[in-house]
């Protein structure tokens, strides 16, 4: 780099107050998919079990609408 394009990278020192929100509607996506997964991983070692656990992934997706 030269002298010139340090200079340029450190004479914009701004704050430029940037604000993240949080998309309410992320975590249930994300709580719906997780349990999904899960829900399939138990599939083919207890199958009660996985139809216990894809049950909570319809109630999860019911809740969304």
């Amino acid at each position: 780099m030269s002298d010139a394009e340090d200079d340029f990278m450190c004479d914009d020192e701004e704050d430029y107050d940037l604000e993240y929100s949080e998309d309410s509607n992320s975590e249930p996506d994300v709580d719906l998919e997780n349990q999904y997964y899960n829900s399939k991983s138990l599939k083919e070692d207890d199958p009660k079990a996985a139809l216990n656990s894809f049950q909570k992934v319809l109630d999860l997706e019911g809740g969304e609408k």
